[in-house]
């Protein structure tokens, strides 16, 4: 049986960013359709196809450890993917319990496309990789040995590829 899915009704909620994260925009406020702009744009998040990757980091922090784990796993992903390839602009990495992770993720790291949107609507950049090539160069996973001032910590994520939009004020 597939696991139940929230898209449904994160897109009968509506808000373009909330629906976009949930990859039920086949059309994007202002009528953009992202497929008349992004070749290959995927609806809904996909997970990362390159080996897990390892880190270590050391951090100055005397608070929450396990926060500060998950954003150095997104800066390990971010850092991986931008010397795999070298078209950055259009690409985001984040820590987070999106509702774009699939149901059964309570956090993950999101390696976003990003389509770029201007305040009247126009698009103004467009993803300069393809879906297909991020999601290789992506890790399927994140593990980080994290020491601070406050102690020592490990922690993993699943790595997640997403296209989504950013609408500009």
């Amino acid at each position: 049986m597939a696991p139940r899915s929230r898209r449904p009704l994160l897109c009968s909620l509506g808000g373009g960013v909330v629906a976009s994260f949930a990859g039920c925009l086949s059309v994007l406020g202002g009528g953009i359709d992202p497929e008349s702009h992004v070749e290959d744009w995927h609806e809904g998040p996909v997970r990362g196809r390159a080996a897990p990757l390892d880190a270590e980091r050391t951090v100055e922090t005397n608070s929450d450890l396990d926060r500060a784990c998950g954003w150095a796993a997104a800066d390990a992903v971010e850092r991986a993917v931008l010397d795999r390839v070298d078209r950055a602009p259009t690409l985001r990495v984040e820590y987070t319990r999106s509702t774009a992770l699939p149901e059964e993720v309570e956090r993950g790291v999101l390696v976003q496309r990003v389509l770029h949107i201007g305040p009247s609507g126009e698009v103004q950049r467009t993803p300069e990789i393809g879906f297909e090539t991020l999601a290789d160069a992506t890790p399927a996973t994140v593990g980080v040995a994290l020491t601070s001032e406050a102690g020592a910590t490990t922690c993993g994520h699943s790595v997640y590829v997403l296209d989504t939009y950013q609408q500009a004020d």
